[in-house]
């Protein structure tokens, strides 16, 4: 149904409210039954496609629109027949329509909120419905509660009504007191609400004018009838009634909706709380029944008790909430493990107690988690965590409190560890654990770690230094083969090295001490330099110049790679640039690395080097590994394709030296293959390096690669290259590698 069902309902239902009263006296009859039994059909279309939930008590609304449907079709009949037959099948069927018109207000608070919300709202609707109650019997059940003349079922039925609209009116409390405000504004609740509290206006109304005597079948009090019946349709139809509630946000706090006492809640119950004293105010004073009445005292003393009750109950949540703030204050929110707080807090508890020690401390880090992030993105990353968190969990002992201290670096803390051979075992038991390949999203992937091990009693015992101490056995095992390492003094030195050396090498890229040397590229058939490859090296200021062995390791660890090679790309696409301009263009070849082929930026790295330059993309050959490439095969056919596809020509460096496949080769849209050094130095004098060397050259010709031997470093290996048709060759006989200036020279 579209969104202006609703409001046709409320038009229509306007006009023939109006036409109701048009009508002859028997006619009226059957329309008041018509009215209910077609409110309850349009209730069961209009939420035909309502939510699981609240279709439930949807349809519970429409079974009370067709009791009170039936009840007025037995009534009108019964007008008819000049009967009044006192207690009825009609009473029955009217009740019945109320009990069922609470129950389903209840499945709405219910659907809406936890139990604990209800159970309070429930509470504080009692209140309502107790003290509403009171002053209901002493305004308009008692003056005319005469079971000695009318009998004791007639009586107790004719008092049941304004107390069963008492009762609705607190259902429609619970719901208005449990549903996020984003609810209760909404248009279907605010219909249901106005139709049931014109039923409770409507209903003391026939009370008072039935006491009087002066109600007639087809009085201006028959309307609020009929317009609850309108009001309650396009309640159902209304477009947020087939929205589900449920997934509202909550208020924070305590047992949420349902416990908190906002400003309107609170004056509410404190009206239905000062309805004790009201109705005694009304017995002694209009009444003059110096007598308390048995109803007013049951109801005052269930009045206290419930506030009782509902204290006790506002005094424990907050004990629970305060419980339950300090574990979420002690607790990393997405493993659900300790977070460093709560570590802290063991930590020093353990260091100075006896009972703890010896006291064994593991600090353990994912490789390459970066990696999953930049290219699955952070759910994925969260997910990996999550199930990393529960693999240590069930690696260590029942005793050991496991803490996640941020981004991808977890800690345990076993104490009573009886040597250290235990604690690196315990070590190798949760790398174990993080070798398998974890299952997410679809997805197979490698969650590897590496963890460093402290121990006390040893050299340094408190929390900081235990902690520090595992942090520097974590660096040096992620350089280890075992990856599982436990603090020795002598790692200090290493670790301070590295860091400084870290230190230093951002600031030699903000300070330009990186430069870049160049290795010629010879084509056999002419002796010319036709390409260079450029090798990083740095000028630092007080050891002199370094290779990159010194420090690329170490950048590729950290990170710090990633605006390595940016800055190498871009000194060599100006170099490049340049020897075009003075009119000598020559390929430059870049070296990348197995993380350069993960590195999400790489791409938009080269690009930005080859347009600020204005450097043709035939130019500039990018080199990477067999090694590098059989890490990840598809993600690297991803990356290699798009850099072919802009005109960059790739070659794979140190061929013959990895675990490289030939099916592989064929896919991967590489230009050029650089024979390994450690195969060409030797050729002349190792026939198994001259078998290789050849069938790779053979190899190349057949699909139609270009070919680089490296490592020439005399005359025999270069005239033998020639003679087995080699196109282009590269070593110290040739050239050694030389900055730009003087290889020009």
């Amino acid at each position: 149904m579209g969104p202006g069902w609703w409001r046709a309902c409320l038009a229509t239902g306007a006009v023939a409210v109006l036409g109701y009263f048009a009508l002859p006296g028997g006619a009226q009859a059957t329309a008041y039954a018509a009215f209910g039994l077609v409110s309850g059909l349009l209730v069961v279309l209009g939420s035909w496609r309502a939510p699981a939930g609240p279709r439930r008590g949807w349809r519970l609304v429409a079974v009370a629109q067709v009791l009170w449907s039936v009840a007025d079709g037995l009534e009108g009949y019964h007008a008819v027949q000049g009967v009044e037959p006192g207690v009825s099948w009609a009473d029955a069927a009217y009740l019945g329509g109320y009990v069922t018109m609470f129950a389903a207000l209840v499945v709405f608070a219910v659907h809406v909120h936890r139990q604990a919300d209800v159970r309070a709202a429930l509470l504080d609707s009692a209140t309502l419905t107790v003290g509403a109650g009171l002053l209901a019997w002493q305004l308009l059940v008692q003056p005319g509660f005469t079971p000695d003349r009318e009998g004791v079922l007639a009586s107790v039925v004719s008092a049941s009504y304004p107390m069963v609209d008492v009762a609705l009116l607190g259902a429609v409390g619970v719901v208005a007191a449990v549903v996020p405000r984003q609810v209760s504004t909404t248009g279907w609740y605010r219909l249901l609400a106005a139709a049931i509290s014109l039923l409770l206006v409507t209903d003391s109304a026939y009370r008072v004018l039935t006491l009087s005597g002066s109600y007639r079948t087809g009085d201006l009090v028959d309307a609020g009838w009929l317009v609850s019946y309108v009001l309650v349709a396009a309640a159902a139809l209304h477009p947020s009634a087939r929205r589900d509630p449920s997934g509202a946000p909550r208020s924070a706090g305590g047992e949420r909706g349902g416990a908190r006492f906002t400003r309107s809640r609170l004056a509410v119950l404190m009206l239905a709380l000062l309805c004790a004293p009201i109705a005694l105010f009304v017995q002694d004073t209009v009444q003059r029944d110096q007598h308390s009445d048995l109803a007013v005292v049951v109801a005052c003393v269930l009045l206290f008790g419930i506030l009782v009750v509902r204290l006790g109950g506002l005094f424990f949540a907050a004990q629970d909430d305060r419980a339950r703030l300090e574990v979420q204050a002690r607790t990393d929110h997405l493993t659900g493990l300790a977070n460093r707080s709560w570590l802290s807090e063991s930590f020093g508890r353990a260091v100075v107690d006896p009972d703890s020690y010896p006291l064994a401390v593991l600090v353990v880090d994912l490789d390459r988690f970066k990696d999953i992030n930049d290219t699955f993105g952070h759910a994925v990353g969260d997910s990996v965590l999550v199930e990393v968190g529960g693999r240590v969990s069930a690696a260590v002992g029942p005793g050991d409190l496991i803490a996640r201290t941020g981004g991808d670096e977890f800690a345990v803390l076993a104490p009573r560890t009886s040597t250290v051979a235990a604690a690196e075992d315990l070590g190798r038991r949760v790398r174990a654990a993080l070798g398998e390949p974890v299952a997410v999203a679809g997805l197979s992937l490698l969650s590897e770690g590496s963890v460093g091990v402290a121990w006390a009693p040893g050299p340094g015992s408190d929390a900081v230094a235990l902690l520090r101490h595992a942090d520097v056995a974590l660096h040096v095992a992620k350089a280890h083969p075992a990856g599982v390492l436990s603090y020795r003094p002598d790692h200090e030195r290493g670790t301070v090295e590295r860091m400084t050396l870290l230190g230093e090498l951002q600031r030699a890229l903000a300070h330009g001490e990186l430069v870049l040397h160049y290795q010629p590229q010879v084509a056999l058939s002419t002796g010319r330099t036709t390409g260079v490859e450029a090798l990083l090296r740095w000028q630092h200021p007080t050891r002199g110049l370094l290779g990159p062995e010194t420090f690329l390791e170490a950048a590729e660890q950290t990170g710090l790679i990633t605006a390595l090679t940016r800055t190498v790309l871009d000194m060599a696409a100006r170099q490049a640039r340049a020897w075009c301009d003075e009119g000598r263009p020559l390929s430059v070849s870049v070296n990348l690395s197995s993380r350069n082929l993960r590195d999400t930026t790489l791409v938009d790295d080269v690009r930005a080097a080859l347009s600020t330059h204005g450097l043709r993309p035939s130019l500039l050959v990018l080199e990477i590994t067999e090694t590098s490439v059989m890490n990840d095969p598809e993600r690297s056919l991803r990356v290699l394709t798009r850099l072919r596809n802009m005109g960059i020509r790739l070659s794979v460096d140190d061929y013959g030296t990895g675990y490289s496949s030939l099916a592989y080769l064929q896919r991967l849209p590489i230009a050029q293959l650089k024979i390994d050094k450690s195969f060409v130095t030797n050729l002349t004098t190792r026939p198994g390096d001259a078998a290789i060397v050849q069938s790779t050259i053979e190899l190349a010709q057949r699909l139609d690669l270009d070919v680089v031997a490296e490592g020439v470093e005399d005359a025999a290996v270069l005239e033998q290259l020639r003679a087995w048709g080699c196109p282009t060759a590269q070593g110290y006989h040739l050239g050694r590698p030389t900055p730009a200036h003087d290889l020009a020279r």
